[in-house]
């Protein structure tokens, strides 16, 4: 079994189980541990998201040893597994399933989400936007 994969089955299992931990790959300003960072063997921190209009989202951010960094994020009520992409500021993730489309961008405190259309228009579209996140499960 390839070590993405298992990685991202271990990670959804946690996220569900409502882990989380250490370090993010670019955490708000007043972030903090969630979890003993003892008790797993790679930094991981979960933060809690309220955007506009109070839509509330969860987002996981995983640093494994070996591999890529991965981030699991729950909206509407759906469990998404997002890779890293390249950002001109800030940190930016997008769906492993590109039928999916969803674009998360975070920079310090604030996110957005949006989702790039699967067809030949590529339009994008936002989700949610002004997402401030906090530390929590």
């Amino acid at each position: 079994m390839p070590v993405r994969f298992r990685h991202s089955i271990f990670l959804t299992s946690l996220i569900l189980a409502g882990c989380a931990s250490s370090t993010a790959p670019e955490p708000p300003a007043n972030a903090q541990s969630t979890t003993d960072s003892r008790a797993l063997p790679w930094p991981m921190e979960t933060l809690r998201y309220t955007c506009e209009d109070g839509v509330e989202l969860q987002v996981a951010y995983y640093q494994p040893a070996e591999g890529d960094d991965l981030a699991a994020m729950l909206h509407d009520g759906t469990l998404h597994l997002l890779r890293p992409w390249p950002a001109a500021s800030g940190s930016r993730y997008i769906s492993f399933d590109e039928q999916v489309g969803l674009r998360w961008h975070i920079k310090g405190r604030e996110g957005i989400l949006q989702r790039l259309a699967p067809d030949h228009t590529a339009e994008v579209e936002t989700l949610l936007d002004n997402c401030i996140g906090r530390p929590g499960p």
